[in-house]
């Protein structure tokens, strides 16, 4: 009887020790079947995070390799002996503000994508919305290496930084003078192609106090305007003696060309107040005989 039973034991207890046995096998391969699984994962993950690190990387450098040919409206580019000429089309605005702050906009635009060896611009802007003609031109402007030195170095963007640096600018002639108060036209004071005035000097008609026989008070630099009769400092325009009010007004230059106009009738001036020698004028449009 007892023999019966220790084996009875003995069995049940060898059929536990292999159950638990077979059942840690198994256990033990899904453990390895789960870690090669975890494992697999985690490398999934970590080899999409530099997937999407390269992605920004990759759009950040498109949008730093951004051309000109990217602007709207973009029409032509040329590069000639480092000079950019670019033509462009672009819906001109009825506001007339609106629309000159536009066209400077669209200058500030094109300078800031031109490549660092470009010395000179030469911008042309034709209106989109007005005229099937492609040659109505609505604005254009040269900027020489100086004044596009000026502007890339002092980063300008206003009206007033852009303009100053212009040797030709042109804005369509039916804007106001309101409109274009802030524009520093080429010529005028504070304009890259601005010729300062050239000092006068000579003696003074009479000295003012006697000190001795042998001595007298001279000016030298001082003298009467030749077009409003003041007294003071005297600049020299074209052999007239004029004060620095009148030589402001007077020393003017066409837009187009350059060409100096001062004591001159033979100019016209635009409704806009930008002066033109009477050649470039009419090549614009205007009559001579009609204005004067």
């Amino acid at each position: 009887m007892y023999y019966n039973t220790y084996i009875h034991i003995y069995r049940r207890n060898t059929f536990i020790f292999l159950s638990t046995v077979l059942y840690l096998k198994n256990f033990t391969k899904k453990l390895f079947t789960l870690g090669i699984i975890f494992t697999l994962i985690i490398g999934m993950v970590g080899c999409s995070k530099p997937q999407k690190k390269k992605e920004v990387v990759l759009t950040n450098t498109q949008e730093q390799e951004k051309t000109i040919y990217d602007l709207n409206g973009i029409q032509s580019y040329e590069e000639i002996d480092s000079n950019a000429i670019v033509e462009m089309k672009k819906s001109m605005a009825q506001d007339e503000n609106v629309f000159v702050k536009q066209m400077f906009n669209t200058l500030a635009d094109v300078i800031g994508l031109l490549p660092e060896g470009v010395k000179t611009l030469q911008l042309s802007v034709f209106a989109s919305n007005i005229s099937t003609d492609d040659d109505f031109l609505i604005f254009s402007c040269t900027i020489p290496e100086d004044g596009l030195n000026n502007i890339r170095k002092e980063k300008l963007t206003s009206i007033e930084g852009l303009s100053k640096n212009c040797e030709q600018l042109y804005i369509d002639e039916i804007v106001s003078e309101e409109a274009v108060k802030n524009v520093i036209w080429p010529g005028a004071e504070g304009s890259i192609v601005y010729e300062a005035p050239e000092e006068k000097t000579y003696e003074s008609e009479e000295s003012t106090i006697i000190q001795s026989q042998t001595s007298s008070t001279q000016d030298f630099d001082k003298g009467y305007c030749d077009m409003c009769g003041d007294y003071g400092k005297m600049y020299q325009l074209v052999g007239y003696d004029l004060c620095l009010d009148c030589y402001n007004e007077y020393n003017v230059r066409c837009a187009d060309c350059g060409t100096s106009l001062a004591f001159t009738d033979f100019a016209i001036k635009a409704p806009n107040g930008t002066w033109y020698c009477v050649f470039c004028g009419e090549d614009r449009g205007y009559s001579y005989d009609d204005i004067y």
